[in-house]
Formats: C-alpha cells, structure tokens, sequence
C-alpha cells in the first residue's frame, strides 16, 4: 500500500497519508514553505490570539481570532458571526474564494478548526489546516515575522450553507430521526456526569440522548498533529457513511474540530450545532441524558470550549 500520493498540477496536495479520503485538506509545514510568498494564491491565516500575531507569525498571514468571527449574546458565549459582521473583516484581510486558505494555530488546531468550519459554512470551497501548527513550521526552520503585510482587500458576497449547521429547535425535533447520528465531541466526564463543567451556561449535567462520545482531542498527538487515519477511522468506527452527522460541544469550538476531522475522513453531511451544550443544557426544554463510562485519563486543557 502506497504511503503517500503527489495531486496534479501545481497546487496538487502531498496525501500525508493515502487513506484518507480527504487527505488534501491537511497541508505540511513544507509544502507551505513552498509556497508562503504566494499571496495572489494562497492566503494563510493566524488563528490565534492578535497578541500573539503581533509578536511573531508565519510571513504573509493575516489574522482572524475567534473573537472576530464569533459574537457572544446573553446566554450563548459564542455563535458564528452574522454575513453583515464577517464580512468586512475577511474583506480586509484579503480573502478570496478562489484561494487556497491555509489556517494555523498552536493551540492543536483547537481554533484553527472552529475557523475552517465558519469558513466552510460561508462556502468557501479550498480551505486547509496546517498540520501540527506553528509548531510544525518552526521545527522545519519556518521563519517568523512581526511584519504585518500590505494586501489589496478583496470583494466578497458571503452566503451562509444552511446544511452545514443546526439550532437546537432543528436538532429537537430530529432527534428520533435514525438517519441521524449526534456526537458528543466533548471528554468523558462530562459526557457521563458534567465534569470540570462550573460555568454559568449549561446548567444541567450530561448529554444529549442518544448522542456518542468521541472526544475531538483524541484525534490529535500530544504534540499537535492529527493522528493517521486509522487511528482517526477507529475513533468514529460506530458512525456509518451515510448519516447525517450533527457535532456539539461545550461552546461549539471542539464541535467544529471534530467537524474538521469527519471533513478529513470523507463523511459528506457533518453540521455543527453551534450553539452546543451551552444552549441545550441550559433549556428545560431540551431531554438530557446521564450516565456513561468515565475515564479518568482523559487529557484536555479546558471545558468551556
């Protein structure tokens, strides 16, 4: 079995690894080295905080934090940004449909991915994760930058794809629906009892019926990059080709991660509820589940995401 394939033509993908589906939407720390002067074509995008871009970045990448593209409102700490308020900024950081946008962070893509599904829900058709982050370009000697660059601002018509999310409404009176698959993106413990969960939204403790648990950060080493894909494929091993798959977590931001990582194994219909556990748990409304196995060694760096 091959452990590698080349895509054609000049913006062709190195697979990192020919069985997944949808190799191409990771991007090595190489290939982008390649390629990181080529403004007109690729635009790459600092996911983290502005802090942190302005000390140093990869050159030539603008930056979109997680509070530009979300808003908060009373009771939600984060939905995705409305067309009228998104897109100014990714006009002004020079995005454009026909570029490839590739997105870092080095947080284990943790923001990285939350933006490839806004960008996705906006219907932008070639967007990339850098695999392993930051952390990948500066250790195959990625030069960094605190020079902000001079780009001509782009021209946009965002649309939003309705099928690529879900309100609780929507996910209320589907949840019976056998065609549909929830998944629980969160950790263990607070699937099975609402662990480490201490915060003023998502009052009661548990899970969504029926939903099952794949913690998104179990796709990820410990250094950041995503694991092979049959470690991935073992992960969502319960999950059948043709469901329509709808990912929630405590904010919405590990929901959008896990969204990435179906993205990446070639599942076709992947929403996100975005409002996620801080909507449902906090609604009398909404059933909500208890139990589950706990595993203690679980690893992550906090709840509220």
């Amino acid at each position: 079995m091959a452990l590698s394939v080349i895509g054609s033509g000049l913006y062709g993908f190195r697979a990192l690894s020919a069985t997944y589906p949808n190799s191409d939407l990771l991007v090595t720390a190489q290939w982008l080295q390649e390629r990181v002067d080529e403004t007109s074509k690729v635009r790459i995008v600092d996911a983290r905080g502005p802090l942190k871009y302005r000390f140093q970045h990869i050159p030539n990448s603008v930056n979109l934090w997680d509070a530009d593209v979300n808003t908060w409102t009373q009771g939600f700490p984060r939905l995705v940004a409305s067309p009228e308020q998104l897109q100014p900024l990714l006009e002004r950081a020079a995005m454009d449909r026909d570029m490839t946008i590739v997105l870092y962070d080095d947080e284990q893509s943790r923001w990285a991915g939350r933006l490839f599904w806004i960008l996705e829900y906006y219907q932008f058709q070639n967007v990339k994760l850098l695999d392993g982050g930051l952390a990948a370009w500066t250790a195959v000697g990625g030069r960094l930058t605190n020079e902000t660059p001079s780009l001509t601002p782009s021209k946009l018509n965002l649309r939003a794809d309705a099928k690529k999310i879900v309100t609780g409404d929507w996910l209320l009176e589907h949840l019976p629906d056998p065609s549909i698959q929830v998944i629980d993106s969160r950790t263990a413990q607070e699937y099975a009892m609402g662990y480490g969960s201490g915060h003023s939204h998502g009052e009661h403790i548990g899970h969504i019926p029926g939903a099952l648990l794949v913690p998104a950060e179990k796709a990820l080493e410990l250094n950041g990059y995503f694991k092979k894909a049959n470690e991935l494929r073992l992960l969502y091993r319960n999950i059948g080709p043709s469901r329509t798959i709808l990912t929630y977590s405590e904010t919405g931001v590990r929901a959008a991660l896990a969204y990435f990582q179906l993205r990446l194994l070639g599942y076709s219909d992947v929403r996100v509820y975005d409002a996620s556990w801080a909507e449902w748990g906090s609604d009398e409304k909404f059933p909500v589940a208890t139990g589950g196995v706990v595993a203690n060694g679980d690893r992550h760096t906090s709840t509220c995401w």
